[in-house]
């Protein structure tokens, strides 16, 4: 559903710049030392999550007509024991899809159009979707012919699926140590390295440990 939405933003800026047919922005979810409470629609246990002691901020990207169910939560870990609180506190969820995504990079990236600035600093961004959010957006769709529903160009039967806890890590914050995390089973693991990457930083030590951790996950997935 994200990706919908983000294919629509690009339209909008590059095609019509000059009569662009939505906007987009940010809205803060959460402040620093302020609690956050549990929204209907959120994957379950995933608000102890949210108030983990190093949670900073929190924003909801959002574009007109979508339906702008996701928010992001930074997190300001001083040490790979607060990355592994995090990653435990995910994997307690449960939720089907829930995923550890290493990326390379000091801090969440800040470019032009972001909710943090350069220099913030922070080593793990958690991401998820709400469900209940969704089905009422998908309410609200034309509905073309009968259990067929429209938004733009996509064609609907039924709400899409929101987006499972995604907590990214960037591997080379000083912070972060690949060797010691402890990454349950039952959460997937990803890596987010273009092509380009690869090509480029191949003899980097980062990429290589993100590797490494790969193909333990692997091994140990055979053996079970």
């Amino acid at each position: 559903m994200l990706r919908a939405c983000l294919i629509g933003l690009v339209v909008a800026v590059t095609i019509a710049p000059q009569s662009a047919f939505g906007i987009a922005g940010f809205s803060g979810v959460a402040s620093e030392g302020q609690p956050v409470e549990e929204e209907l629609g959120w994957p379950a246990k995933i608000v102890d999550l949210v108030n983990d002691a190093v949670r900073t901020v929190g924003w909801n990207f959002w574009f007109s007509e979508c339906p702008n169910d996701v928010n992001h939560y930074a997190f300001a870990a001083k040490n790979t024991d607060d990355l592994n609180r995090l990653i435990k506190k995910l994997a307690a969820t449960k939720a089907k899809g829930m995923t550890v995504q290493l990326s390379l990079g000091k801090e969440f990236p800040a470019g032009g159009f972001a909710f943090l600035k350069p220099g913030n600093g922070i080593p793990a961004v958690v991401a998820f979707g709400n469900q209940v959010t969704i089905n009422q957006w998908y309410s609200h769709l034309e509905e073309i012919e009968p259990g067929v529903r429209k938004f733009g160009v996509h064609r609907y039967t039924e709400p899409p699926k929101a987006m499972p806890p995604m907590l990214t890590i960037y591997v080379e914050h000083a912070e972060v140590d690949l060797a010691r995390l402890e990454i349950p089973a039952a959460v997937n693991v990803a890596a987010s390295v273009s092509k380009a990457e690869r090509e480029k930083r191949q003899d980097d030590e980062a990429l290589k440990a993100i590797d490494r951790l790969l193909e333990r996950r692997q091994r140990a997935s055979e053996l079970r």
